[in-house]
């Protein structure tokens, strides 16, 4: 994964979590489930974009 795809999926991750926090002195608890849900999601696909990358590269790897 080039590295400024993975700063912006950690980027964001980050923005997503500092939304929780705010949304967790709010007192908004609909705040705290939409970003704690989206965060999980955002972080996750990162995870899985970050696999599908690798196994993209050792398959052309292994074809050279």
């Amino acid at each position: 994964m080039p590295r400024w795809m993975a700063l912006l999926f950690a980027s964001i991750g980050i923005l997503l979590l500092v939304g929780v926090s705010f949304f967790i002195s709010l007192r908004n608890p609909w705040g705290v489930v939409l970003c704690g849900v989206a965060a999980f999601l955002w972080i996750g696909f990162g995870f899985g974009m970050k696999a599908k990358m690798r196994r993209k590269q050792e398959a052309l790897g292994r074809q050279s």
